[in-house]
């Protein structure tokens, strides 16, 4: 609690030396939004949010949802001025920030900021039934999609297989399929079983649990216990029985905050209206996609768990 209000009187002290009307000079560029895959739930989320901005702004602030490679593409592209927004799980904001894993080489960059908390992404394992795939351990010896680099399941699926000391080496086949391929590729008995880390219900699993016979299998154990009690970014979660065909019982396994994020070269006044916009356009938000009815206002108020909250924000949600 001291950590977050001594952010927020920063920003608070900083923002107030700065005007919350008109243009900042980045706003000439306007809103750029690194998303995901167009199958996943990143992507009409950008859009969700862009359409809120231009609703509320009167197409005053250009806004852009921009499909991409997930988390780490994201990263890439907030840290090389592609883009001044990005959705990214929390995982691997923390990891971005601290200059770990994948980000080891490019060093800790810790001008990150937290603008929205988003949606519970879950880590999920789907697999076709007659792969005689119950738990994660029966992944051993399958053919299995991990998948594609960059993305929030390559990470959290990495950070498993640490915790459990596998490779992909005990997997038959590891394979690295973006979002858009892997509910055909279960299907077409390509893969046994395949990683997706997502906010449920979602149209590709949906999609796949109907065009073949698919199980959820439950992601539990000594090593998932310990992973989550670690990392204070992860949670246990349920992905609750019949949300697909063929999964009537719960199904236990461990989830991820995705979060809106941008860095201290964003202004405060361009985050502070894209937070507004979405505030007022709260109801249209949630009936936009079906992962995010049950987001309240509340629900969104940025975390400092991670990363500090932005200036902007802050501004709007604890200073209005």
């Amino acid at each position: 609690m001291l950590r977050e209000n001594l952010f927020l009187v920063l920003g608070l002290a900083l923002v107030t030396l700065i005007p919350f009307q008109g243009q900042a000079q980045d706003d000439i560029r306007g809103i750029v939004i690194g998303t995901g895959g167009k199958a996943g739930v990143y992507y009409p989320t950008g859009v969700a949010i862009c359409n809120a901005v231009k609703n509320e702004m009167n197409n005053t602030i250009p806004c852009v949802a921009e499909p991409s490679g997930g988390s780490v593409d994201n990263i890439d592209r907030m840290r090389t001025g592609k883009a001044n927004f990005a959705i990214v799980q929390a995982d691997t904001l923390f990891y971005a920030a601290n200059g770990y894993g994948h980000f080891k080489e490019t060093g800790a960059f810790p001008r990150f900021r937290t603008v929205l908390s988003l949606y519970t992404e879950v880590f999920t394992i789907l697999a076709r039934k007659d792969a005689g795939i119950k738990t994660f351990d029966d992944l051993k010896g399958k053919r299995v999609n991990i998948g594609n680099p960059g993305s929030g399941q390559h990470i959290s699926m990495e950070l498993l297989m640490k915790y459990k000391g596998w490779t992909n080496k005990d997997f038959a086949k590891a394979y690295e399929l973006t979002s858009s391929q892997i509910s055909g590729a279960l299907c077409d008995n390509k893969v046994d079983a395949i990683a997706y880390v997502i906010a449920h219900p979602n149209e590709s699993m949906k999609r796949a649990a109907s065009e073949c016979e698919t199980v959820l299998v439950d992601v539990m154990g000594p090593a998932v216990t310990k992973m989550v009690e670690k990392f204070p970014y992860l949670e246990r979660t349920t992905i609750r029985g019949g949300t697909y065909p063929g999964s009537n019982e719960n199904t236990r396994t461990f989830g991820i905050k995705a979060n809106l994020v941008s860095t201290l070269d964003t202004s405060p006044a361009l985050v502070f209206d894209l937070v507004r916009s979405l505030s007022y356009d709260h109801t249209d938000f949630l009936f936009s996609h079906p992962a995010f009815k049950s987001l309240s206002r509340q629900n969104l108020w940025p975390s400092d768990e991670i990363v500090p909250v932005h200036f902007g924000s802050a501004k709007f949600y604890k200073y209005r």
